[in-house]
């Protein structure tokens, strides 16, 4: 196996433990959230202050789509910096992620067949006449997952689909490995914005003091109420 087989099966391995951090981080905001209203709505009331709900567009205290985010009041979190080890040990950060000219194009035309490709072998007719309704509904789900991975160039979570379902990819994909360091930078970004997020430090809260002092801040930052 050559350098650059190998380089693409690391960037691939550490953009993988990408997407299962983030979505492990995004599973403990969602579970944090109510909990973290319903401190919050407990401290008000103790300290006698009335400020309008954290959340606005949250109806349902019991939705786990809640995040309040420090941006929101303002402050702006460094974007983390890439850097890459190379088959001789030597680490460098990475100036640029964007794509070179037309490569993005080069790419989404490559992955337009590989969805392709999952949409035949998604249709209904590979069935048969006895397929149940529950059989046909999984595969046209599937379909959409693959069609929204395309449209929103989630061409990583295609790969994936293809490797399930042992649909061939396009060729030459070492040649792009440049797309793999700007994708885990994305990834790196989302998961620094949604560790800002007071859910997530509530959840590390492990005293009342520290979700005292974190309530405070929180008031601090988005009411300028002191406590």
């Amino acid at each position: 196996m050559g350098t650059k087989q190998i380089g693409w099966r690391r960037a691939i391995n550490e953009l993988r433990y990408l997407y299962n951090e983030f979505e492990l981080i995004e599973e403990v905001v969602d579970l944090s959230g109510p909990a973290f209203l319903q401190y919050y709505s407990r401290f008000c009331e103790k300290h006698n202050i009335t400020v309008p709900h954290p959340m606005p567009e949250i109806a349902d205290e019991e939705s786990t789509e809640v995040s309040v985010r420090k941006e929101a009041a303002g402050w702006e979190e460094e974007q983390p910096k890439t850097y890459l080890n190379d088959e001789f040990g030597n680490i460098k950060e990475v100036e640029d992620h964007s794509e070179a000219p037309g490569e993005e194009d080069e790419l989404h035309r490559a992955f337009t067949k590989v969805f392709r490709a999952l949409a035949l072998y998604f249709h209904p007719d590979r069935l048969g006449q006895d397929a149940t309704f529950e059989e046909q509904q999984a595969k046209l789900d599937m379909f959409k997952t693959a069609n929204n991975c395309l449209e929103e160039k989630q061409y990583f979570k295609l790969m994936e689909l293809a490797e399930r379902y042992k649909i061939d990819l396009p060729e030459n994909l070492e040649d792009h490995v440049d797309w793999i360091y700007h994708e885990q930078h994305k990834v790196r970004g989302e998961i620094q914005r949604v560790k800002s997020t007071f859910n997530y430090q509530f959840s590390g809260c492990e005293t009342d003091e520290s979700k005292d002092n974190l309530i405070k801040t929180f008031l601090a930052q988005l009411f300028d109420i002191q406590v």
